[in-house]
């Protein structure tokens, strides 16, 4: 696996295991508290932490991804960078690159599947059928995995998971097995992008 593949992956995975601790703690503190104490929310921001992890994945593999290919003379199918770009020497041009596309991607999530396809499409043209490949799942599957944990984070982090239908004054319900199964299908998941990408 290329370094800065792996370097981002190992940031991911970082991010997968505070998730996983957060998810342990949770676990703790409901077999040795009260049944009244709802520590429910640890739940939430595990949700919300490995989706984050996962969105941070995609912007750094497309960002050093692109850095490695200029510097090594290799192509990108698409790419917007300021025009002055083409005026540097070759060290500058990559530090030029690395922080515009930092800077215009800062306001962007890629973890919707349209949009994590959109991103990585200029290296790796669809990314859909290698993972499957790779994971030995149909494509349709993790379409369909992504967007449901995409979902919760966002019912969460915008919504801040209340039900409307009991006039906002509960929550939806919240499960540590529905939690680990989005940590597990993210941590592999995004294992199988990578690898794309490495391999492209």
């Amino acid at each position: 696996m290329k370094s800065h593949v792996a370097f981002a992956l190992r940031t991911f995975e970082k991010g997968c295991d505070r998730s996983d601790a957060l998810r342990h703690l949770h676990s703790y503190i409901g077999r040795s508290s009260p049944s009244a104490l709802d520590c429910s929310d640890m739940l939430r921001a595990a949700v919300v932490l490995a989706v984050s992890s996962f969105d941070l994945l995609i912007h750094d593999l497309y960002r050093l991804e692109v850095v490695y290919r200029l510097t090594s003379l290799r192509p990108v199918a698409t790419l917007r960078v300021p025009f002055n770009t083409v005026l540097l020497s070759e060290a500058e041009r990559a530090t030029l690159v690395n922080e515009s596309i930092r800077v215009e991607n800062s306001f962007k999530s890629f973890v919707a599947p349209e949009k994590l396809a959109d991103c990585l499409r200029p290296l790796v043209g669809s990314i859909w059928e290698p993972v499957a490949a790779i994971r030995g799942r149909p494509s349709a599957e993790d379409k369909a995995s992504l967007k449901a944990a995409v979902d919760l984070r966002n019912r969460i982090a915008h919504e801040a998971d209340v039900n409307p239908a009991l006039g906002g004054i509960d929550l939806w319900p919240i499960y540590d097995s529905d939690v680990e199964g989005s940590v597990q299908f993210l941590r592999a998941f995004g294992t199988a992008v990578a690898r794309v990408v490495s391999d492209s």
